[in-house]
């Protein structure tokens, strides 16, 4: 897959660019794209079927600041250009719960080692999640590595991220008073 050119998939590619890797129905990157037009929305998700629907509201909503690509980032980080994302964002994704399937989580030691060549200085990551274990072993991954800081750390809340914009997830785990747990990081200034 190639590399993409942030200047072709924009109107106006010098504004921020957000990260959101497993879009699914796309509430939290389509609502973002609205409240924040002053940014740009890239989306990663590897269910066609899903790029496919939220290509289709985007078109209709007529949000010029967001595009979505059909892309693991496990297997195709490299085509987001180095130097280019101001944040990065992974809401409530598939936990893999069996240790053999441990390496297709999006947030592993291979991702944690290749997202900061891609990364503006600054810039963040924001993960969020309803399953303790891959929110432990997800911290575990970041301290493992050693090149982070974690800027925060909530542990079992019930209030909305910093965004202020609910993923379709989010919203469930609030409705229901189940725990989120949630981390934003970025790399350490050496």
């Amino acid at each position: 897959m190639p590399k993409l050119q942030i200047e072709e998939l924009f109107p106006a590619p010098k504004q921020p660019l957000h990260l959101d890797i497993g879009f699914a129905h796309g509430e939290f990157i389509l609502e973002s794209a609205k409240q924040n037009p002053e940014w740009n929305y890239l989306g990663l998700e590897v269910r066609t079927p899903l790029v496919e629907k939220i290509e289709k509201l985007i078109e209709e909503q007529a949000l010029h600041n967001c595009k979505v690509v059909a892309a693991s980032s496990l297997m195709n980080l490299d085509i987001i250009p180095d130097n280019s994302l101001d944040r990065v964002t992974t809401f409530f994704c598939d936990p893999w719960f069996k240790p053999r399937h441990h390496k297709r989580r999006i947030i592993n030691a291979k991702f944690l080692s290749e997202i900061p060549a891609k990364l503006k200085h600054g810039a963040t990551i924001l993960f969020q999640t309803d399953v303790e274990n891959l929110y432990l072993d997800t911290l575990e991954y970041i301290n493992e590595n050693g090149h982070y800081t974690i800027i925060l750390n909530e542990n079992g809340v019930h209030h909305p991220n910093p965004l202020g914009i609910q993923s379709y997830f989010e919203a469930q785990c609030l409705k229901n008073q189940w725990p989120i747990y949630r981390m934003e990081f970025r790399v350490a200034i050496a």
